[in-house]
């Protein structure tokens, strides 16, 4: 059977997997939830509600398999199965019976589609930013993700492959996560971490960049500067409303991060960033790479 995750749960199954079939509630949600309800059964596995964004409508059957019963009631189960979820699905696993329902190259055109659809064709958009990143950081380096449209995007794109190296603030969705967290995240292990950042996120916890400096943590922050706290100002828009309190000019953040004693880097295409990402993880000490993205992509993407 396919399985989808939710943001906080990517790795937990290698997304190069013939079953991967990509992350709900995210950027693309509307095409997932199609993907779902193509489904004649649900195993939510440790699926926490607070990570649903709206309203969950699906009405197929579910049985929910957790160390607690599912009292949150975001989404009905039809029968819990409380206890390790390890032993509970190697024991479902025993019993099954039959031949698959889905096919690989069925699943594999279903990752295509999304892909497709989250890309913009042309332009330096976030999606070809995202992309243009995984391409140079490696399996192994702990990406962690700030609030703001590129979390939703970022999530939905990244291809992760293991555990535990993939960590966002997914449901309270707290802004200014991203550059704490990865400081965190370098403290804890001798691995590299790449912090990706919008500019309003990055903006309220930018002297953090001198504490990195301070313990002498060699994180990578992606800033992606738009001049906007996206989310809102995309409300804002929708009802018709004046941008209020929701765009806002930056400082230059290549100078700023030196400043802090940190290196500073400036990207406006997938190359630079490429390049700029190389020569960052190289380092030994932290960087800031300010990409200059088109956020129009953002205003088509979340209605896909």
């Amino acid at each position: 059977m396919p399985v989808v995750t939710t943001a906080k749960a990517k790795g937990v199954l290698p997304e190069s997997h013939p079953l991967w079939a990509g992350v709900i509630e995210l950027a693309g949600h509307r095409f997932m939830n199609r993907f779902l309800a193509s489904a004649d059964l649900h195993l939510a596995v440790g699926f926490d509600g607070v990570e649903v964004i709206g309203t969950w409508e699906h009405r197929i059957p579910t049985v929910h398999l957790d160390l607690v019963p599912n009292t949150d009631l975001v989404y009905t189960s039809r029968l819990d199965l409380v206890g390790d979820p390890v032993t509970t699905l190697e024991t479902l696993a025993s019993l099954a019976s039959g031949s698959p329902c889905w096919e690989e190259a069925e699943l594999a055109a279903h990752r295509l589609e999304l892909r497709r659809r989250l890309q913009a064709p042309t332009g330096f958009s976030p999606s070809r930013a995202v992309l243009a990143a995984r391409e140079v950081v490696d399996d192994q380096t702990v990406v962690v993700s700030d609030v703001s449209s590129h979390k939703l995007l970022l999530a939905a794109l990244w291809r992760t492959e293991h555990p535990r190296t993939f960590f966002c603030s997914n449901g309270l969705g707290t802004m200014g996560f991203g550059l704490p967290a990865a400081i965190a995240a370098r403290r804890l292990q001798e691995r590299p971490v790449v912090a990706f950042l919008d500019d309003g996120g990055f903006a309220m916890v930018a002297s953090e960049l001198g504490t990195a400096v301070d313990l002498g943590l060699p994180v990578v922050a992606v800033v992606f500067a738009d001049g906007a706290l996206d989310r809102i100002l995309r409300r804002q828009q929708a009802r018709g409303w004046p941008a209020i309190g929701t765009r806002f000019g930056n400082p230059d953040l290549c100078r700023l991060a030196e400043a802090f004693g940190a290196a500073g880097f400036r990207a406006e295409s997938e190359a630079e960033l490429g390049r700029a990402l190389e020569t960052a993880l190289s380092l030994a000490v932290p960087s800031l790479i300010d990409v200059r993205i088109d956020p129009d992509e953002y205003r088509v993407q979340f209605e896909v």
